[in-house]
């Protein structure tokens, strides 16, 4: 009996190491199979590198003469830190404007001749042009302030570029929002049945 009292410890010793190698072996690969999968080539969810962007959106912090600094969103736009605010210069054929929310309700009554319109497009014509939530104002670069949300494109590959010209530069007004007017139904209170 004190035998096997004496080996006890030994084989808890021996059955701790094994689990200990068991468990980091696993643990090895596991984390080699998560790599692979993670790197461009390995598993299947391996996703495709964007290596090309022609358009960024972020915030102007700085107005100039004839560029602009825009602090990117994140996202693809941005692959390295030294790229998080990009110099948007303006070319003599940058087109920017300036996209102006429309009020809601005129957007509305829009909205609804738009469908009685539709309504009465007979086959073969061609239905009228859906109204845009928007309005859009030509401004030149003294239009933008820093602060304004931005969306610029451009007609080259600018992923990696810290500097390029801008082909169209969209100036964003913060969107006004109103609550719908939800009409009463007749004969009731306007209040919520109480479940019972």
């Amino acid at each position: 009996m004190d035998s096997i009292n004496s080996i006890k410890p030994l084989f808890i010793g021996i059955a701790a190491v094994v689990v200990a190698v068991v468990g980091i072996t696993a643990w090895q690969i596991g984390y080699r199979q998560g790599a692979r999968s993670a790197t461009p080539g390995g598993g299947i969810t391996n996703l495709p590198q964007i290596t090309d962007i022609r358009a960024i959106n972020g915030t102007v912090e700085e107005v100039g003469e004839s560029s602009i600094k825009v602090k990117v969103l994140a996202g693809p736009a941005v692959p390295s830190k030294n790229l998080e605010t990009r110099t948007v210069e303006i070319g003599e054929n940058t087109a920017i404007e300036k996209v102006i929310q429309k009020d809601p309700v005129k957007f509305n009554k829009e909205m609804e001749a738009f469908f009685r319109e539709i309504g009465e497009v007979q086959p073969g014509e061609t239905p009228p042009p859906s109204p845009e939530p928007v309005t859009r104002e030509k401004i030149s670069i003294r239009g933008i302030k820093v602060g304004d949300m931005v969306t610029v494109t451009s007609t080259e590959n600018i992923i990696k570029a810290s500097k390029f010209t801008a082909e169209t530069i969209s100036v964003q007004e913060a969107m006004k929002t109103t609550a719908p007017t939800i009409p009463a139904v007749p004969g009731t209170t306007g209040a919520a049945p109480v479940p019972r």
